[in-house]
């Protein structure tokens, strides 16, 4: 990882039932679309001490995504 970079992971699966966009306590963000469900992190690099940190999602276009 590079300091002053954000880093964005996806995990996509089939969705057996449509739920809701929503924030989740860990920091990440999820819901349904067309079938799939998603959830979505982003990690950057603490310059202070080195170390890899979740950064919290703030997307209030998703959590208006009707499913």
């Amino acid at each position: 990882m590079n300091p002053g970079n954000i880093y964005t992971i996806v995990s996509i699966n089939g969705a057996t039932k449509k739920q809701q966009w929503k924030y989740n306590k860990d920091g990440t963000i999820s819901g349904s679309v067309n079938g799939y469900f998603l959830k979505v992190g982003a990690w950057y690099l603490d310059e202070t001490d080195g170390k890899q940190r979740m950064a919290s999602i703030r997307c209030p276009f998703a959590l208006d995504l009707k499913v």
